[in-house]
């Protein structure tokens, strides 16, 4: 609810939200603030911000070059709320050059997953999503899938950046992913791709006008 309710608000209603949120469904501020125990195995988790996130597979990094500011710290304990949950998609809206991709790389990189980026334009393809049939070393053609399904198919996280400048097209490709069943369908070889358990996808924007 909060995540809801409260992402599109300065940070003095952001707090006085919050608060509603906590006593009309909680009775109590206080309950928010309790820590979550950590899941078992703790091995397999990282707290990020007070929430558990499930390890990737790759080497967790700390970059010594990203500054956690309040204001960064306070964003990035909004997206770990969601991405805890391993199953909704996250999209950051914001003006341009205010650290939205380099959030979720962080993100990525100090719990283990391995991240990908899309960057989208008036022209994007929705081939370069999800592939396209090539030539072989022996001229036969076989479809190359594309960086969407082999992010779902290996359980990355994908960044698609500037999402609002896709066509249409790629936005109605989308839905099927969007929603619960978290599929993919691909038109060239009629096949459905189910995205695997640690497959993430965020989105990036700047505010209309």
């Amino acid at each position: 609810f909060c995540f809801s309710f409260t992402s599109q608000l300065d940070r003095s209603s952001y707090a006085a939200v919050s608060q509603l949120v906590a006593s009309h469904l909680l009775h109590s501020v206080q309950t928010l603030q309790q820590r979550i125990p950590q899941p078992q195995p703790h091995d397999d988790y990282v707290n990020v911000e007070g929430y558990w996130l499930r390890k990737g597979d790759q080497e967790i990094i700390l970059p010594a070059d990203y500054v956690l500011t309040k204001t960064v710290k306070a964003n990035l304990k909004e997206v770990a709320r969601v991405v805890c949950v391993r199953r909704y998609p996250v999209l950051l809206q914001g003006a341009t050059s205010v650290g939205k991709t380099s959030l979720i790389r962080y993100l990525a990189q100090i719990s283990g997953h391995r991240c990908i980026r899309i960057n989208n334009h008036e022209h994007t393809d929705l081939l370069e999503y999800v592939g396209c049939y090539v030539a072989d070393q022996h001229g036969k053609l076989i479809f190359q899938e594309g960086p969407l399904v082999n992010a779902m198919r290996g359980g990355y996280w994908v960044i698609l950046d500037e999402l609002n400048l896709a066509p249409t097209d790629i936005l109605e490709a989308l839905n099927r992913l969007l929603d619960e069943n978290r599929e993919l369908f691909i038109t060239e070889t009629q096949e459905v791709v189910k995205a695997e358990p640690g497959f993430m996808l965020f989105a990036t924007q700047n505010p209309p006008g």
